[in-house]
Parts: structure tokens; C-alpha cells; sequence
């Protein structure tokens, strides 16, 4: 279970993990959210349950191949796919992203030995960008 403040000081908790039928279904149950408050209070007592303002509902990238799917694309290369995640896919989270920042760094790699660029050349990351850039000095 997830108890995280957003910036706004709201809290949000959850998710539970039910199957649904119908993709087209995005309502919640009184049941469901019940089952989440019972777990959630085992971790914090003082989740302000009666301050809800908003209830979620959504769909999770499920896999047919029953585990996570991550790896460069065949078709457009440098872009890396993630997804088919469930349970447990909040722990292993941090370990994936590792994993898929060494795939990146190795395709950064091959393009710096392409271009023939020094790694001074290149910034790692630029996190307002969310991407990798050439150093503007060169």
C-alpha cells in the first residue's frame, strides 16, 4: 500500500490491485476503497479519510508475457520500453530504473564513439529536459 503526500499537501493511498472486466470501466467501489482505508491505517492512523476529495480508477499495462517487459525497442532505437507492470513492480521500481538508465548510458556511448565526442561533450542528463543533450560549448 502507498501512502504519499502530493505538493499540494493532499495525501494519496493506495492503489488496490482488482480486475475489472471492462477497460472502458473507471468507477470505484465503496468496498474497494473500504479494503484500501483498512490496509492503509495499519501503516499511519492519521490519514484524514474523511477530507476525500477524489477518487481514482485505471488501467495497468499488463503484460501476456506475465512479467515486467523492458528493453530498446526493435523499431525506433534509444527509446526503451517499460511496462507490464503489477505486483510487484513498486519494489522493483528502483532496480528497473537502474537497469534502464545502464541501457541508456550504453546507447549514449555508442553515439558518443560515433560522433567521436569527448564526455565532456556530452551532459548525462538534463533533468528539465528529461533527455540527453550535446553540451552547447562545443
Amino acid at each position: 500500500m502507498l501512502i504519499t503526500p502530493t505538493v499540494h499537501g493532499n495525501v494519496l493511498v493506495g492503489p488496490d490491485s482488482n480486475f475489472v472486466g471492462e477497460k472502458d470501466d473507471v468507477s470505484t467501489e465503496a468496498m474497494s476503497l473500504e479494503d484500501i482505508r483498512c490496509v492503509a491505517i495499519k501503516s499511519s492512523d492519521k490519514i484524514p479519510f474523511h477530507q476525500v476529495i477524489r477518487t481514482f480508477a485505471g488501467l495497468r499495462a499488463s503484460s501476456t508475457t506475465g512479467d515486467f517487459i523492458i528493453g530498446e525497442s526493435q523499431v525506433a532505437k534509444g527509446f526503451v520500453h517499460v511496462g507490464g507492470f503489477e505486483s510487484p513492480g513498486l519494489s522493483a521500481a528502483p532496480a528497473v530504473a537502474t537497469y534502464v538508465a545502464n541501457l541508456i548510458g550504453e546507447t549514449l556511448l555508442k553515439v558518443r564513439r560515433i560522433l567521436s565526442l569527448s564526455l565532456d561533450d556530452v551532459r548525462l542528463f538534463d533533468l528539465q529536459s528529461y533527455r540527453f543533450r550535446i553540451n552547447k560549448n562545443m
